[in-house]
């Protein structure tokens, strides 16, 4: 299984052209390979390594939702209130000049109808004076009318200090679908998601955030403050118009710290990934294991024996709203927080794959994946985890990870059954 899933590293490096490439893969809780390939700075020639710390992107999103989590579980946050409960700055939003609500819920699947990074530019007619009213705008958007994308807000450099300044960004703008109709991925959405958060606790989403790091021993994951000292802190790479090699623009990701602006490395996000499968498994199992008969160095023993989350929880975080099936890819759907497949999902010539929950990223300079592949059935007699963590990130821009972390968890899983 190594030696097959080096071979598919080395080929999404190559295809790719990416610098450096790490990745981590563990079976049933356990590390059963991690490597680095290339280098993390081309310029000092340093290796990548699987120590390597870079920007997951995206994959911030289900560790946040994990916070969200926790505290609906403690019954600290109601996911079917309006957000207003929480939110004071956020104004009330209308769509088709009616009244409309917005849940936490919605925000953990997309569906809360919060623009993405794009900022829409109408362009009319030149003798036409734009009314610049929500109605307006939306009427445009659904009729077609010609966009000018300005992808400006992804390469953001100004530090946004709260939440408060974060939702200057968006706040006043229109929806661009109803709230609870139809699946519309953002990020800008996790921003107001932070805001719930610090409503419902009255406490930042930092130290919150530092908190949940501690508690499940991830060492290496933190926001990313480009003064800060990171040690193992990749460069991180892009390709300009002719395709030649650059360094990636500075950016400052403050204002997306729950959707997008946490670092990491991939034994942080392999450990996250069996923390959540743990958690899920670990009801089922618990009256037939004995807790003094799990292996000493099994990764999540020593911070949650019995879940940071209820199994009830993860199993609602892992369930796809109905509302985004089919829309984020072939058979998945989108659940509180994480890409969700499908338990049937043909391939090939009727081959029958596990299901599997995870997420994607794609930052300025990076891209990363996490899939979690889980058994059909949870053996009973076995510990928990049980099922297959995979982790890798690249420093090069919009680069495709997971299919390449699927293959890899499908040639491990089948180790794991001979």
């Amino acid at each position: 299984a190594i030696d097959q899933s080096r071979q598919l590293i080395s080929q999404i490096k190559e295809e790719s052209g990416s610098p450096g490439i790490s990745i981590a893969v563990s079976c049933n809780g356990k590390m059963m390979w991690s490597e680095g390939f290339g280098v993390s700075d081309i310029e000092n020639a340093v290796p990548c390594t699987p120590q390597t710390v870079m920007r997951i992107a995206s994959i911030s999103k289900p560790i946040s939702a994990a916070i969200i989590a926790k505290l609906w579980e403690d019954g600290k946050l109601d996911l079917d209130a309006p957000i207003s409960k929480y939110v004071k700055d956020f104004p009330d939003k209308t769509f088709d000049s009616q009244p409309v609500e917005i849940t936490t819920r919605m925000l953990l699947s997309h569906l809360g109808g919060i623009r993405a990074y794009e900022k829409i530019h109408y362009i009319s007619d030149k003798n036409e004076k734009d009314k610049n009213t929500d109605e307006n705008k939306i009427e445009k958007l659904k009729n077609g009318v010609t966009l000018k994308v300005n992808y400006k807000e992804f390469l953001l450099k100004d530090r946004f200090n709260s939440v408060t300044e974060a939702l200057k960004l968006f706040k006043d703008d229109p929806l661009v679908v109803k709230p609870g109709t139809e699946y519309h991925y953002t990020t800008h959405g996790w921003t107001l998601l932070s805001g719930v958060i610090e409503g419902a606790t009255e406490e930042k989403l930092l130290k919150l955030m530092g908190t949940l790091f501690k508690q499940l021993g991830m060492t290496n994951t933190q926001p990313e403050f480009h003064e800060t000292l990171i040690y193992n802190r990749a460069r991180y790479y892009r390709r300009n118009k002719k395709g030649k090699l650059r360094n990636a623009p500075y950016v400052d990701i403050s204002y997306k710290w729950a959707g997008g602006g946490l670092v990491s490395n991939v034994a942080d996000l392999v450990k996250f990934g069996n923390v959540m499968l743990y958690s899920r498994q670990y009801s089922t199992i618990a009256h037939a294991i004995n807790e003094s008969n799990y292996d000493s160095q099994d990764i999540t023993k020593r911070s949650i024996p019995k879940g940071y989350l209820n199994s009830d929880t993860v199993k609602a975080m892992w369930t796809p709203a109905s509302a985004t099936l089919e829309k984020v890819g072939f058979s998945t759907g989108y659940g509180l927080g994480w890409t969700v497949a499908d338990n049937k999902i043909w391939v090939g010539y009727g081959h029958e794959e596990l299901p599997w929950v995870g997420h994607s990223g794609g930052a300025v300079g990076c891209s990363s994946t996490l899939v979690i592949l889980q058994p059909k059935e949870v053996n009973v007699n076995e510990p928990a985890p049980q099922g297959i963590v995979v982790a890798i990130l690249v420093n090069m821009e919009a680069v495709s990870l997971t299919p390449t972390a699927r293959k890899v968890a499908l040639a491990f899983e089948k180790i794991e059954k001979e």
